[in-house]
């Protein structure tokens, strides 16, 4: 997020520097006055913004740790699960959806045996289960913040041990996979979170434009001064270019040239409004 900081506060510097007109007057006297505008229009400045997937990718598996779903009652179907994150998480670009790969693990308590006649005859096992979770997510930008809606479409394990139930080999996939249901929505969650709260980029955005509305110096012999005075901020739709996500943002704004003392920085940041 620093470096989107660095880039933003760049491109401002650099339509300053192109902007800027030369004040052929007389320099002014020292005095108290308030800066004299020269400049007062309306402008529109195009933000272009880039996020990089692997930085994303970073951000989620620093935020998606421990453990995914956890259910410890055995009385109700003979099993108790624990789903946690196994390794890290990849993202990538398919076809202008993110997707997710999920490795995991799995812990299983299975309960086998009878009750009869007042008597249980009970006996547990514990496995362990290795696989992996493909997600798909759709990508859009709400409040400052980068959303996804997050759908599980497979689930593959890399092994499957059985267990014997009345004579019979039964895998214990097979087992689990009323459970799926369950910690579906759970894991399809637990990605949307991580996305976006490890992608708030509106402090980034604030502090690059209380940074470039200070105003500048650009001519001390005729004290002129630049000031760039922001109204409101545009964004479009976020959309995948490669392994990166891009979108467009314009701000309207204030462009003005002023001579005399150094004027007041006139961003306010809880002002700023993204539409």
């Amino acid at each position: 997020m620093k470096r989107l900081f660095v880039i933003i506060l760049a491109f401002f510097i650099s339509i300053s520097c192109s902007t800027t007109q030369k004040i052929a007057t007389f320099k002014p006297e020292p005095d108290d006055a308030s800066p004299l505008i020269y400049d007062n229009i309306p402008s529109f400045i195009n933000l272009p913004i880039t996020i990089k997937l692997k930085e994303i990718e970073n951000q989620t598996n620093a935020f998606s740790k421990g453990v995914i779903y956890e259910d410890n009652t055995i009385e109700d179907d003979d099993y108790t699960i624990k789903v946690m994150k196994s390794a890290p998480i990849s993202l990538i670009n398919n076809n202008g959806k993110i997707e997710t790969i999920l490795p995991l693990k799995v812990v299983l308590n299975y309960r086998y045996g009878i009750s009869k006649f007042g008597v249980s005859l009970f006996d547990t096992r514990e496995f362990n289960l290795n696989g992996k979770v493909n997600l798909s997510s759709n990508v859009s930008l709400t409040n400052w913040k980068l959303n996804t809606v997050t759908e599980l479409k497979s689930i593959d394990w890399k092994e499957t041990p059985t267990i014997n139930i009345a004579g019979k080999s039964v895998a214990i996939t097979y087992l689990i996979n009323p459970a799926i249901r369950l910690f579906k929505s759970k894991i399809e969650k637990n990605i949307d979170d991580a996305i976006k709260n490890s992608l708030d980029f509106k402090p980034s955005v604030l502090d690059a434009l209380d940074k470039i509305c200070t105003p500048s110096l650009i001519n001390p012999e005729y004290e002129s001064w630049l000031r760039i005075v922001p109204v409101e901020l545009y964004t479009t739709e976020a959309k995948f270019k490669k392994e990166n996500i891009e979108l467009e943002m314009g701000l309207k704004c204030y462009i003005e040239t002023l001579v005399g003392n150094q004027p007041e920085n006139k961003f306010e940041r809880n002002k700023i409004v993204l539409k």
